[in-house]
């Protein structure tokens, strides 16, 4: 049974990645060529695990032992770290990050959910919500209690608006919502937050950083970058008030957020499993040492959530405040 597991995992990977190359063909993306020999590789390598002739089930096992053995190390050094203070607390370090398995990182966000839903019941609010006055960047993990909502979602907020990215074209979706034309908006964070919690029932986690005045810097760099990339998309609502029965368009009508789309790139095409939410982030915070190397090419907000949680709860961790918003709390 592991054995039909593992192989299917891996035929699985394949197919994602070849997915995000055909999106990245499309969109005319450079350096695509590397994605479609890894996706030919692991779609030809996981047909052959399944076939048992060119792979035994030992050679299986030390695939599998090897892959513990640096998630076991990658914990030893994040423990390394937690009772060794930092020389340079004001750099974020760049490192090899070992993701947890992907079916398992995907429900990080409902099982912390649910467990802070519980704790609520029983304990003070104010237990969940810190000052965050001295972060500067705040990291937003969302999550539903049901559908795709429950896989999580992720923004970034610096200097009070909130930067999200997602397949928000209703009209361009495809293959169950999971490809679409890639839309990243702008909304103020005090409207945004309320929206989310009382429209989406959402529960939200907030995790603050404080960058240093050059990291600031090359943040902002960074998302003047991307924006420079992008043309504004008005939602239906735009044009008429009565029809708003997409996301974006309800989003406008309540908060009067800006909506643009990719004029080329990567995130031209928004694919759940390749140029997603994390994604974004993940090139926004990179500047700033805060990414996850994804080794298995796939990072879902439960895998950025196990990483920031972690670092919130280190001694001397780069996250330095985490509040909870939902609709007890945000009251």
């Amino acid at each position: 049974l592991l054995f039909a597991i593992f192989a299917l995992y891996i035929t699985l990977n394949g197919v994602v990645k070849f997915i995000t190359y055909l999106n990245y063909k499309r969109d005319k993306v450079d350096r695509r060529f590397p994605v479609l020999c890894g996706a030919i590789f692991l779609i030809i390598y996981g047909l052959a695990l399944f076939l048992g002739r060119y792979v035994d089930v030992n050679v299986m096992m030390i695939f599998i032992g090897v892959y513990g053995l640096f998630l076991g190390i990658n914990y030893v050094i994040d423990g390394v770290f937690t009772v060794v203070p930092q020389q340079h607390k004001d750099s974020l370090k760049r490192r090899i990050r070992i993701p947890v398995p992907i079916f398992i990182s995907a429900i990080i966000p409902k099982v912390m959910m649910d467990y802070i839903n519980e704790r609520l019941a029983v304990e003070p609010k104010e237990k969940f919500l810190d000052d965050r006055d001295h972060a500067n960047v705040e990291i937003f993990i969302h999550v539903s209690p049901d559908g795709f909502g429950t896989i999580g979602h992720c923004d970034i907020c610096i200097d009070n608006n909130v930067i999200s990215y997602g397949n928000y074209d209703y009209d361009s979706i495809r293959l169950c919502e999971s490809i679409g034309d890639g839309v990243i908006f702008v909304a103020p964070r005090e409207s945004y937050i309320p929206f989310c919690i009382e429209v989406d029932k959402k529960t939200i986690f907030s995790y603050g950083v404080r960058l240093t005045a050059k990291q600031l810097e090359s943040v902002k760099a960074e998302i003047r970058k991307i924006f420079e990339n992008t043309y504004q998309w008005y939602p239906h609502s735009y044009k008429n008030k009565d029809d708003c029965n997409d996301y974006a368009s309800k989003l406008y009508l309540r908060t009067k957020t800006k909506f643009y789309k990719f004029k080329k790139g990567r995130f031209k095409t928004y694919f759940v499993l390749g140029s997603n939410c994390v994604k974004l982030a993940e090139t926004i915070m990179g500047k700033a040492g805060m990414d996850i190397i994804d080794l298995n090419g796939i990072i879902s907000p439960g895998t950025y959530q196990n990483y920031l949680e972690k670092e919130y709860q280190r001694i001397n961790g780069t996250i330095i405040t985490k509040n909870i918003y939902n609709i007890l709390t945000i009251k």
